[in-house]
């Protein structure tokens, strides 16, 4: 017997590569030789990244059939128009092409994030991070993905679906005062560093924060490349 969510998570991780194959060539070609200060118009290089991601997942879920199935037109009308219903019954996907959008305009770290929901409740999730080094101890190793299904464990596995590398069960490591560190959001919008300052001092950590843009702080964390991550709260 199959685990749950098989099929789901095999086309997720596919849907995710593909995308973060696709906002890699749109840097490249658009974005890598610019310096770019503008919003996201209608016109911009993250919007065609967006629209792209959104459309490689439409085509890898006709794998999924007719429950699952959308057009890239579909998809491209529900964004346009910011009409799909809310209920907290049935099954849909929610997909963040590009999080991190100024990790992704300077060359760093973005992440293409994919959830299948099923009754309000997350099920399945996988992050696909282009620029994130494969492991701590590889930093020129650069593209990984993280998938995640409920009560079956979180995996790390190569960006390439062609790569020999196994997927990688992940468990936090124990950390002591001397290895533990924080994960913090470069923008500062996004994190209060004054706070975190006094969280690293009351938990006597030794090693500097580490800092990057993007749900990729996420992957980091369940690996083991920061003991702590503080999610940001208006009430402090």
């Amino acid at each position: 017997m199959s685990s749950p969510y098989a099929a789901e998570k095999q086309v997720a991780v596919a849907a995710v590569r593909r995308a973060c194959g696709l906002t890699a060539s749109v840097f490249n070609k658009l974005v890598k030789n610019e310096t770019l200060t503008k919003a996201k118009d209608d016109k911009s290089p993250v919007t065609r990244n967006r629209r792209t991601a959104h459309c490689a997942f439409a085509q890898e879920s006709w794998g999924l059939g007719p429950a699952h199935a959308q057009t890239a037109k579909e998809i491209m009308d529900v964004i346009d128009n910011g009409n799909y219903g809310r209920s907290r019954t049935g099954r849909f996907w929610t997909l963040d092409p590009i999080d991190g959008t100024k990790g992704f305009l300077r060359g760093e770290q973005y992440a293409v994030c994919l959830a299948l929901i099923a009754d309000s409740r997350v099920e399945l999730g996988v992050i696909g991070c282009p620029n994130l080094p494969t492991s701590s101890s590889s930093p020129d190793e650069r593209g990984c993905v993280f998938v995640a299904v409920r009560h079956q464990g979180a995996y790390q596995l190569p960006l390439s679906a062609s790569s020999p590398t196994p997927p990688t069960k992940l468990t936090i490591p124990t950390f002591s005062q001397d290895t533990l560190n924080l994960l913090e959001s470069v923008e500062k919008a996004h994190a209060k560093l004054s706070f975190n300052e006094r969280v690293a001092e009351v938990l006597g950590v030794k090693r500097a924060p580490t800092r990057m843009d993007s749900q990729a702080k996420y992957g980091a964390l369940v690996r083991g490349d920061g003991g702590v991550y503080r999610v940001q709260r208006e009430d402090l």
